[in-house]
């Protein structure tokens, strides 16, 4: 994995975080919203009481003002299942997007350390090639003797294309 990559991933990590933070911003002022609805519904109840003492008091106008407040409560309270049907899905999906970045952090991390281990092995294989050891020195002058002889072939090949061409 690439720090581009890695980079790109932490980036959209931290989208997400905000997104999750964001709603539940939401979510919190929605329950504030709704505990200072409770509130005021049991403060207007509470007056009603005081109300309903005088003579003079319209009952059917504050049914009325009641079922009005209780359809907003039941609104709020559907709003407030939306968002935590939608809450839980970003939570979902956040996690499931966690989860893949990290079994690709994962899979690039051992192709790292296999490519590391790729690289000391052969560094120790030209450093044994370099060494003075007689059966080091015996292959090295064999293959130097194979290379000159493919390259002999290899320019005989070359001049017997050439003399194709010209024919």
């Amino acid at each position: 994995m690439t720090k581009q990559n890695l980079t790109r991933y932490e980036k959209l990590i931290a989208k997400l975080y905000d997104q999750i933070n964001n709603l539940q911003s939401q979510k919190t002022r929605l329950q504030q919203y709704k505990n200072s609805k409770a509130k005021r519904i049991g403060e207007l109840e509470s007056k009603m009481q005081d109300l309903e003492i005088l003579e003079n008091i319209d009952l059917n106008k504050i049914l009325q003002e009641m079922r009005e407040r209780d359809k907003k409560i039941e609104k709020l309270d559907a709003v407030d299942k939306n968002f935590n049907s939608r809450m839980s899905t970003v939570k979902k999906q956040s996690q499931q997007q966690y989860e893949e970045m990290k079994r690709k952090f994962e899979v690039e991390r051992n192709a790292k350390i296999d490519a590391f281990d790729k690289l000391e092995s052969m560094r120790i294989e030209m450093k044994a090639l370099e060494g003075k050891d007689i059966k080091n020195d015996l292959w090295k002058d064999k293959c130097k003797e194979l290379y000159e002889i493919s390259r002999e072939m290899e320019n005989e090949n070359d001049s017997l294309r050439d003399a194709l061409k010209l024919m």
